[in-house]
């Protein structure tokens, strides 16, 4: 890898490449653009790829590649070109300056169905979320639940008793 660091150009795609995008790659400092789309790459994307701080355009559409996307992409303050459309990523898109301006978010990660973010049809829980579908959420539908049987009571014997006493007059 260490003739390879001055490179600043890889197309590797169309080639029915197979197994995971190699930890190294991210040592490729000068880097500028990286294309792997269309091939039948796998596993997870390199966990250090925010270490490739020159790359422009980064394109790993049309893989099998699986789990979350690096919080390290964040760091990839010069990319102006992301696609990584059409894998089996998951989780919820890295919070980032640089990945927020991109244009055209919604097919940056189209076909990813267990992806979430803002720019996605799922949306992501928050936290807050999560904390109001617990015990506390469930005790308040109970607490509605009882105020309307309570008064639904109260109307039922404040007729009977308005009843009863025109009757019994």
């Amino acid at each position: 890898m260490s003739t390879l660091q001055y490179l600043v150009d890889i197309d590797l795609s169309c080639n029915n490449l197979v197994g995971s995008i190699p930890d190294d790659m991210s040592n490729i400092t000068d880097l500028l653009n990286l294309n792997l789309s269309y091939n039948q790459l796998s596993g997870t994307m390199p966990e250090n790829i925010g270490n490739l701080k020159s790359l422009i355009s980064l394109d790993l559409s049309k893989n099998k590649l699986r789990g979350s996307i690096p919080t390290s992409m964040g760091e990839l303050y010069s990319l102006s070109h992301l696609n990584l459309s059409y894998n089996n990523l998951s989780g919820q898109i890295p919070a980032g300056n640089q990945l927020q301006i991109l244009s055209d978010q919604a097919s940056i990660y189209a076909g990813n169905p267990y992806l979430c973010g803002d720019f996605l049809p799922t949306k992501c829980k928050s936290k807050a979320d999560e904390l109001g579908k617990g015990t506390c959420n469930e005790g308040n539908v109970d607490n509605e639940k009882k105020l309307k049987k309570m008064g639904l009571d109260f109307v039922v014997m404040s007729g009977f008793a308005t009843g009863f006493w025109e009757v019994f007059a």
